[in-house]
C-alpha cells in the first residue's frame, strides 16, 4: 500500500500451497526470515500456513491469517488457488500492509483478467519481461516468433518452454 515504511513491519504470515513449489518457497522464506533477522529481531513469523493445492475453499486459513492479524503475507499459489484466496481476502475483510506473492498464479494474465481492481497492490516478480526487448532485441523476436504461432505475448511460463524448446533445437 502507498507510504508503507519498513519500519512499519514487524509480523508476517507465509502462506503457501502444499507441493514441492509451495514448500520449497516456503523453507527458503523461513531460512532467509531467521538468517537475516534472528530470534528476537524485526520480522517474527506469526503464522506458517500449508493449504491443499487446488483447494476447494480456503476460508479457514484466511481466518487463521485474520487472527494472527500479518503486516505482511508471503503468498506462494498457482492460479486458481491465488484467485480463491483473493476472492476470500476480500470477502472476509483481510487487508495486510502487503502482499509478496511468489510468481506463479499471481503472474499469470488470467489473474489480473479475472480480478480486475481488486489484484492490484500484489507485489510478485515475474522471470520474463518483454519490456527488455530494447535492451536486447533477440528477445522481441522469440517473442515475435511465439506471437505468430499462438497469437499473444509470451509470459514467464510460456517464455520458459518456448525458449528451452528453441534451445534444444
Amino acid at each position: 500500500k502507498e507510504g508503507l515504511d519498513q519500519s512499519e513491519i514487524e509480523n508476517v504470515a507465509i502462506l503457501y500451497e502444499d507441493t514441492l513449489f509451495g514448500v520449497g518457497v516456503a523453507d527458503a522464506e523461513k531460512d532467509l526470515i531467521a538468517e537475516k533477522y534472528p530470534a528476537g529481531a524485526e520480522y517474527k513469523i506469526v503464522a506458517d500456513i500449508a493449504y491443499a493445492h487446488e483447494a476447494a475453499s480456503v476460508t479457514s486459513e484466511v481466518m487463521k491469517l485474520k487472527a494472527a492479524n500479518p503486516d505482511i503475507v508471503f503468498q506462494a499459489s498457482y492460479l486458481s488457488d491465488a484467485l480463491l484466496f483473493q476472492k476470500e481476502f476480500k470477502a472476509l475483510d483481510f487487508n495486510p500492509k502487503a502482499i509478496l506473492a511468489m510468481d506463479a498464479g499471481h503472474i499469470h494474465p488470467d489473474f489480473v483478467g479475472t480480478l480486475g481492481a481488486d489484484a492490484n497492490y500484489i507485489f510478485t516478480r515475474d522471470v520474463w519481461s518483454l519490456d527488455l526487448s530494447a535492451i536486447n532485441p533477440l528477445i522481441g523476436i522469440v517473442n515475435d516468433m511465439y506471437h505468430e504461432r499462438y497469437g499473444k505475448n509470451m509470459d514467464g511460463t510460456t517464455a520458459r518452454s518456448f525458449t528451452g524448446l528453441m534451445t534444444i533445437a
